[in-house]
This record gives structure tokens, sequence and C-alpha cells, in this order.
């Protein structure tokens, strides 16, 4: 139930703010009604998630508050802790706060030590550090 919450009002969130920014072009008293719809669906969606990656199904998102200026780019994102998730999205900047948006999906790692090395792009060696020591 939970999940079907969650789903709801971010799409209600991400709906009604670009039917916000279409109505304040084009007819502008409807933007009285959707600005209140996206803020009200947006606390609910945002609260206590500044610099924490956040995910309902296959779609995540993060605020930042580390970030200078303007930006547009193409971002990736790779959780350190369960369920490790990997996900490529969008990344906006302004002024100081960045919003990441995208879509990604769960590895498939039964053991800690095994998801940690997936989601730092690690590998286990086949040598032992000491010979590979002596390679030199």
């Amino acid at each position: 139930m939970h999940k079907i919450i969650g789903y709801g009002l971010f799409w209600t969130f991400v709906a009604s703010l670009m039917l916000s920014i279409v109505s304040i072009v084009t007819v502008p008293f409807l933007a009285v009604l959707f600005i209140p719809m996206s803020a009200l669906s947006g606390i609910y969606v945002f609260n206590g998630t500044l610099n924490l990656v956040q995910g309902i199904g296959f779609v995540y998102w993060v605020t930042r508050d580390t970030h200078r200026g303007f930006s547009l780019s193409i971002a990736f994102m790779r959780e350190t802790d369960y369920p490790w998730r990997t996900g490529r999205g969008v990344q906006i900047g302004f002024g100081k706060y960045s919003f990441q948006l995208g879509i990604c999906r769960k590895n498939k790692t039964e053991t800690e030590t095994e998801g940690l090395m997936r989601a730092v792009k690690g590998r286990r060696l086949h040598y032992r550090p000491k010979e590979i020591r002596e390679w030199l």
C-alpha cells in the first residue's frame, strides 16, 4: 500500500509540475490549481531526502546541496548498501542545489561483499597481494 501511495504522489508531483509550467504560459488562471497540487505532493515525496537516494520501483531521485551555478547533464547513481541499485538519469543543477531523476535496477547479488564489490565496480583478485608485489 505504501508503494502505491508513493507512486501516486510521485507521478502526481511530476504531472502537476509539468501542467503548472504549461498553464503559466498558456492559461494562467489554471496555474492556481496546479501549483498547490505540485507543492503538496512534492512535500510528501521530498520530505527529509536531502543527499539521500530515494526510489519507488524502477524510478529514483536524489536532491543534493553541493552544487554551484547552473547545469544540465547525464548522471549515474550507485548505491553502496542493500539493494545495491544502479541507475542512469538526468541531473539539473541550479544555485546550490541539484536534482537527479532516473531509472534504476536492482543488482542480483547474494552476499553483502559481492553487492558492495559490484557497487564500486571492484573485482576479486586471483592472486594474493604478496604475489603481485613480486611482479615488480
